[in-house]
């Protein structure tokens, strides 16, 4: 029985060491961002229908409920919408930089509309040249004033470029920016 046991349990470590060393590591996005150089080096930009605000913790209506370490220690700003957005992000830059883009995947409402069309997965925000930024190098998580939890990516862009973002069927994804200053 004793030799059984002791079988079993090195079985299981032996798995336990496989399966680890058979893990990805940390996704490249989560040690590839360098964020002082996103500090550095904020793009800047116009977004269709939204404004520029500082990203706090508020108690406000359009207040974000948790807002991570690093987002807060970079003064970041976020877009948010000032009208109808239809749940896109339009954007253009006008000066090269680093942006941010926060997505929330929840469920939204059904497949009505041809709002899925033009969805933009995490998998597709990588195959575009995004870095997603894990909650774990964030120091937290951002979360909207509707409680919904964001996935961060992060993007150098040039000035000309434009594009229109999706994620979801109602809420459009929030452009992020951080400040010069500490």
């Amino acid at each position: 029985m004793k030799a059984t046991f002791l079988v079993f349990a090195s079985l299981l470590v032996v798995t336990a060491v496989k399966s680890i060393a058979d893990a990805p590591a940390l996704s490249a996005a989560a040690a590839n961002i360098d964020w002082e150089k996103v500090r550095a080096t904020p793009a800047k930009l116009s977004v269709l229908n939204m404004e520029l605000v500082p990203l706090v913790v508020s108690k406000e209506k359009s207040g974000w409920l948790s807002v991570p370490q690093r987002l807060l220690s970079h003064k970041t700003q976020i877009f948010r919408p000032t009208g109808t957005t239809n749940g896109a992000a339009d954007y253009t830059v006008t000066a090269d930089g680093y942006m941010l883009v926060a997505c929330n995947y929840d469920y939204q409402g059904n497949a009505s509309g041809s709002w899925q069309e033009e969805a933009w997965s995490v998998a597709a925000f990588r195959a575009h040249g995004w870095v997603e930024a894990s909650e774990l190098e964030l120091g937290g998580r951002l979360v909207s004033p509707l409680n919904r939890a964001q996935k961060i990516f992060a993007k150098h862009v040039k000035a000309g470029e434009s594009g229109r973002l999706r994620c979801n069927k109602h809420d459009p994804p929030f452009i992020i920016v951080c400040s010069m200053s500490k």
